[in-house]
């Protein structure tokens, strides 16, 4: 046999063995895809639950990228290069890995087709053993889990005010500072809606009298932004407002004004407004439903 004969057989049979071994990693991924989706999709609504107990392999971290997140971020988010990574080329397509030994375990793609979505809200993964529950919803055959671990319901109706504004994950006024404190939340918060990235934070205002209201706001590029308001310690207001309630809304904005009077020195006054109204000037003026505003903080004049 002539030495070319050779050397194309050897190329032949290293092709032949990469195409069956590929094969045999594509057999494997798809038949753990198909068992996370069924076991998924055997959820019951409203079941609380957690990936530990419905993962049907061993992980170490999850991580959830938004749609049209690059490969080249996507592997420095998770600390590793790796041949099974894929991006997501649609709208409501999001990208899901489980990852284990700096290896990825499965990696899948989309939404609809997928025939489930798991939300982390403003995590970007979250780890194997920390046990982070997810509420169960079922809708249009879809199974949706949604974290809960800020569930504001389990927190005490008799809660000191000051053990609340101990946690660096709420934001809340400081009236001896005269300003936001845990702000970089609201501007992490910001920043993902721009990305158009799921996002949500948690703020504090207090009564004239001093009473809490705790507001967590969620957004979400399929379904908008939604409020849910916790009055329940206000001890001044009518008996049937002193509820958990939530409200829905689809655009989000900031009203700038000037104001001399600010820190003696003049600046603006910026107010941040969840509205279903289409354009700012309607929803600075709206005084409906339709509108709310969240809270005001002060930023120095330029220049």
């Amino acid at each position: 046999m002539k030495k070319p004969t050779k050397i194309l057989l050897i190329i032949a049979s290293i092709i032949a063995v990469l195409v069956l071994f590929f094969a045999f990693i594509s057999a494997k991924d798809k038949i753990m895809a198909d068992k996370l989706k069924q076991s998924l999709q055997n959820l019951k609504h409203n079941q609380e639950i957690t990936l530990e107990k419905v993962a049907p392999f061993k992980w170490d971290k999850f991580y959830v990228f938004g749609p049209y997140f690059p490969k080249e971020e996507i592997e420095k988010e998770i600390g590793f290069k790796s041949h099974k990574i894929q991006e997501s080329h649609q709208d409501s397509d999001w990208n899901y890995f489980f990852v284990k030994d700096r290896k990825v375990v499965l990696n899948q793609v989309g939404y609809n087709k997928l025939g489930y979505s798991i939300y982390l809200a403003d995590r970007k993964f979250i780890k194997n053993g920390d046990n982070v529950k997810f509420k169960v919803t079922k809708k249009d055959k879809i199974t949706h889990l949604n974290i809960i671990d800020k569930n504001m319901s389990e927190l005490p109706l008799k809660i000191n005010i000051k053990d609340l504004y101990k946690s660096k994950n709420v934001m809340f006024y400081s009236y001896k500072e005269e300003k936001w404190q845990n702000f970089n939340l609201y501007q992490s918060f910001k920043k993902r809606v721009n990305k158009k990235e799921s996002a949500s934070f948690r703020f504090i205002k207090e009564t004239v009298e001093g009473d809490p209201i705790i507001y967590d706001i969620y957004y979400d590029k399929r379904s908008g932004f939604t409020v849910i308001k916790d009055n329940r310690r206000d001890k001044f207001s009518a008996k049937k407002d002193r509820r958990i309630f939530g409200e829905k809304y689809k655009y989000f904005y900031e009203s700038h004004m000037l104001v001399d009077s600010i820190n003696k020195k003049g600046g603006f006054m910026t107010v941040a407004i969840l509205s279903n109204k289409d354009n700012l000037d309607q929803a600075d003026s709206d005084e409906t439903s339709d509108t709310i505003r969240l809270f005001s903080y002060k930023m120095k004049k330029s220049g």
